[in-house]
Order: C-alpha cells, then structure tokens, then sequence
C-alpha cells in the first residue's frame, strides 16, 4: 500500500490542527474540575497537606464574613481549575514531540512543518502601496487615531501618522502596521480593529 506524500503547507496544517488538540486537552482536566466531575485536585491536596488553611466559618455567620468566604471559595475553585491545566499541560510535555513525529510520520517532516510555521508567523502580510493617511485627533479623555488608505483597502491606527511618502509600502505583522518608505525606513503604528 502506497501512502501519499503530503506538502509542507499540509504538514504544517497538521501540525497546526495537533498543536490545537494538545491544548483542549489542557483544558479538559479545568472543566471537568468546574463542573464537578472532578471533585478533587492539587488546591485540596495542598490543603489536606497543612499547606493551605481551610475555612471553618460557621453558615450562621452573615454580613462581611460571608462575603468574604464566598469570595475565598470562588477564589480556591479558579485557582484549583487552572492547576488542573497546568497539571495536565506538564503531564503532556514530555511527549509532545513524539506524538507530533507520529502524527506527521517523520522527524524530518515536523522539522519542515515548524519551518514553514515559522515562516508564516514571521513574514508581514502585503495590504498595499500607501494612497492618503487622516489624521482623526481624538477628544479630551481619548487618543488620536490616524486612517490609512491603501490600494487594497482601509486601516486605522494609534497615533498620529506623518512624514509618511505616497506610494510607500504597507505591511501587518503581528497586530502591528509597518509603513516603509523608498530609503528603508520602517515607522510601526498600532493597527485597531
């Protein structure tokens, strides 16, 4: 039986898709410990240790105390839920990569997979050569804002955008929008949504 040889933008798809199921895992143990199918965890291990104290209120008890413990129990049940996470997240650690060479079926192909990840995380996104740039000053208790016109489109930014030449390339990466210029000169502005 002959099995197919996958692209590196297919195995770093799959990469992607276990990176993404690695993690629901993590957070499988927090739910289940929130919704109390799991009614035992690292917070009620430390405290039957003696590590952590446990709260002996009495139920009649009302006003600030009551408040307080509720806050206090509320507080416990968060941080018991994301130990939980952490728990997991380290139980899974030392096969990670094991798991990823068996699911894309050679080193050599998760090495190609995490390149072609890298290279996609860290190359800017095109969104065209610079048109016109407003300049919208923002009031007494907010920011100023500057939109961008591009020859693909509209983008609006943090701060005051100037000095910038017609024609000048326009790149996103990172949440950032990079302007740079004929002389390589590259000015970052924040990009909203």
């Amino acid at each position: 039986m002959e099995t197919k040889q996958l692209s590196p933008e297919e195995h770093a798809k799959s990469l992607g898709t276990l990176q993404r199921l690695m993690l629901g895992a993590c957070l499988i143990a927090p739910a289940l410990y929130w919704l109390g199918v799991i009614n035992t965890g690292p917070v009620e291990w430390l405290q039957s240790a003696g590590f952590l104290t446990r709260s002996v209120t009495d139920i009649t008890t009302s006003g600030f105390a009551q408040l307080f413990e509720s806050m206090n129990s509320m507080l416990l049940g968060l941080v018991g839920g994301l130990s939980w996470g952490m728990l997991s997240a380290l139980c899974l650690m030392p096969f990670t990569r094991r798991i990823a060479v068996k699911f894309l079926g050679s080193e050599d192909a998760l090495q190609m997979a995490q390149e072609v990840m890298h290279v996609a995380e860290t190359t800017p996104d095109f969104l065209g050569e610079l048109v016109a740039v407003t300049v919208n000053r923002g009031g007494f208790l907010s920011h100023d804002e500057s939109s961008i016109e591009t020859t693909q489109g509209f983008y609006r930014v943090l701060g005051r955008v100037g000095n910038v030449p017609k024609g000048a390339e326009v790149t996103v990466l990172d949440g950032s929008l990079r302007i740079t210029s004929d002389n390589a000169v590259t000015k970052k502005y924040t990009l909203l949504k």
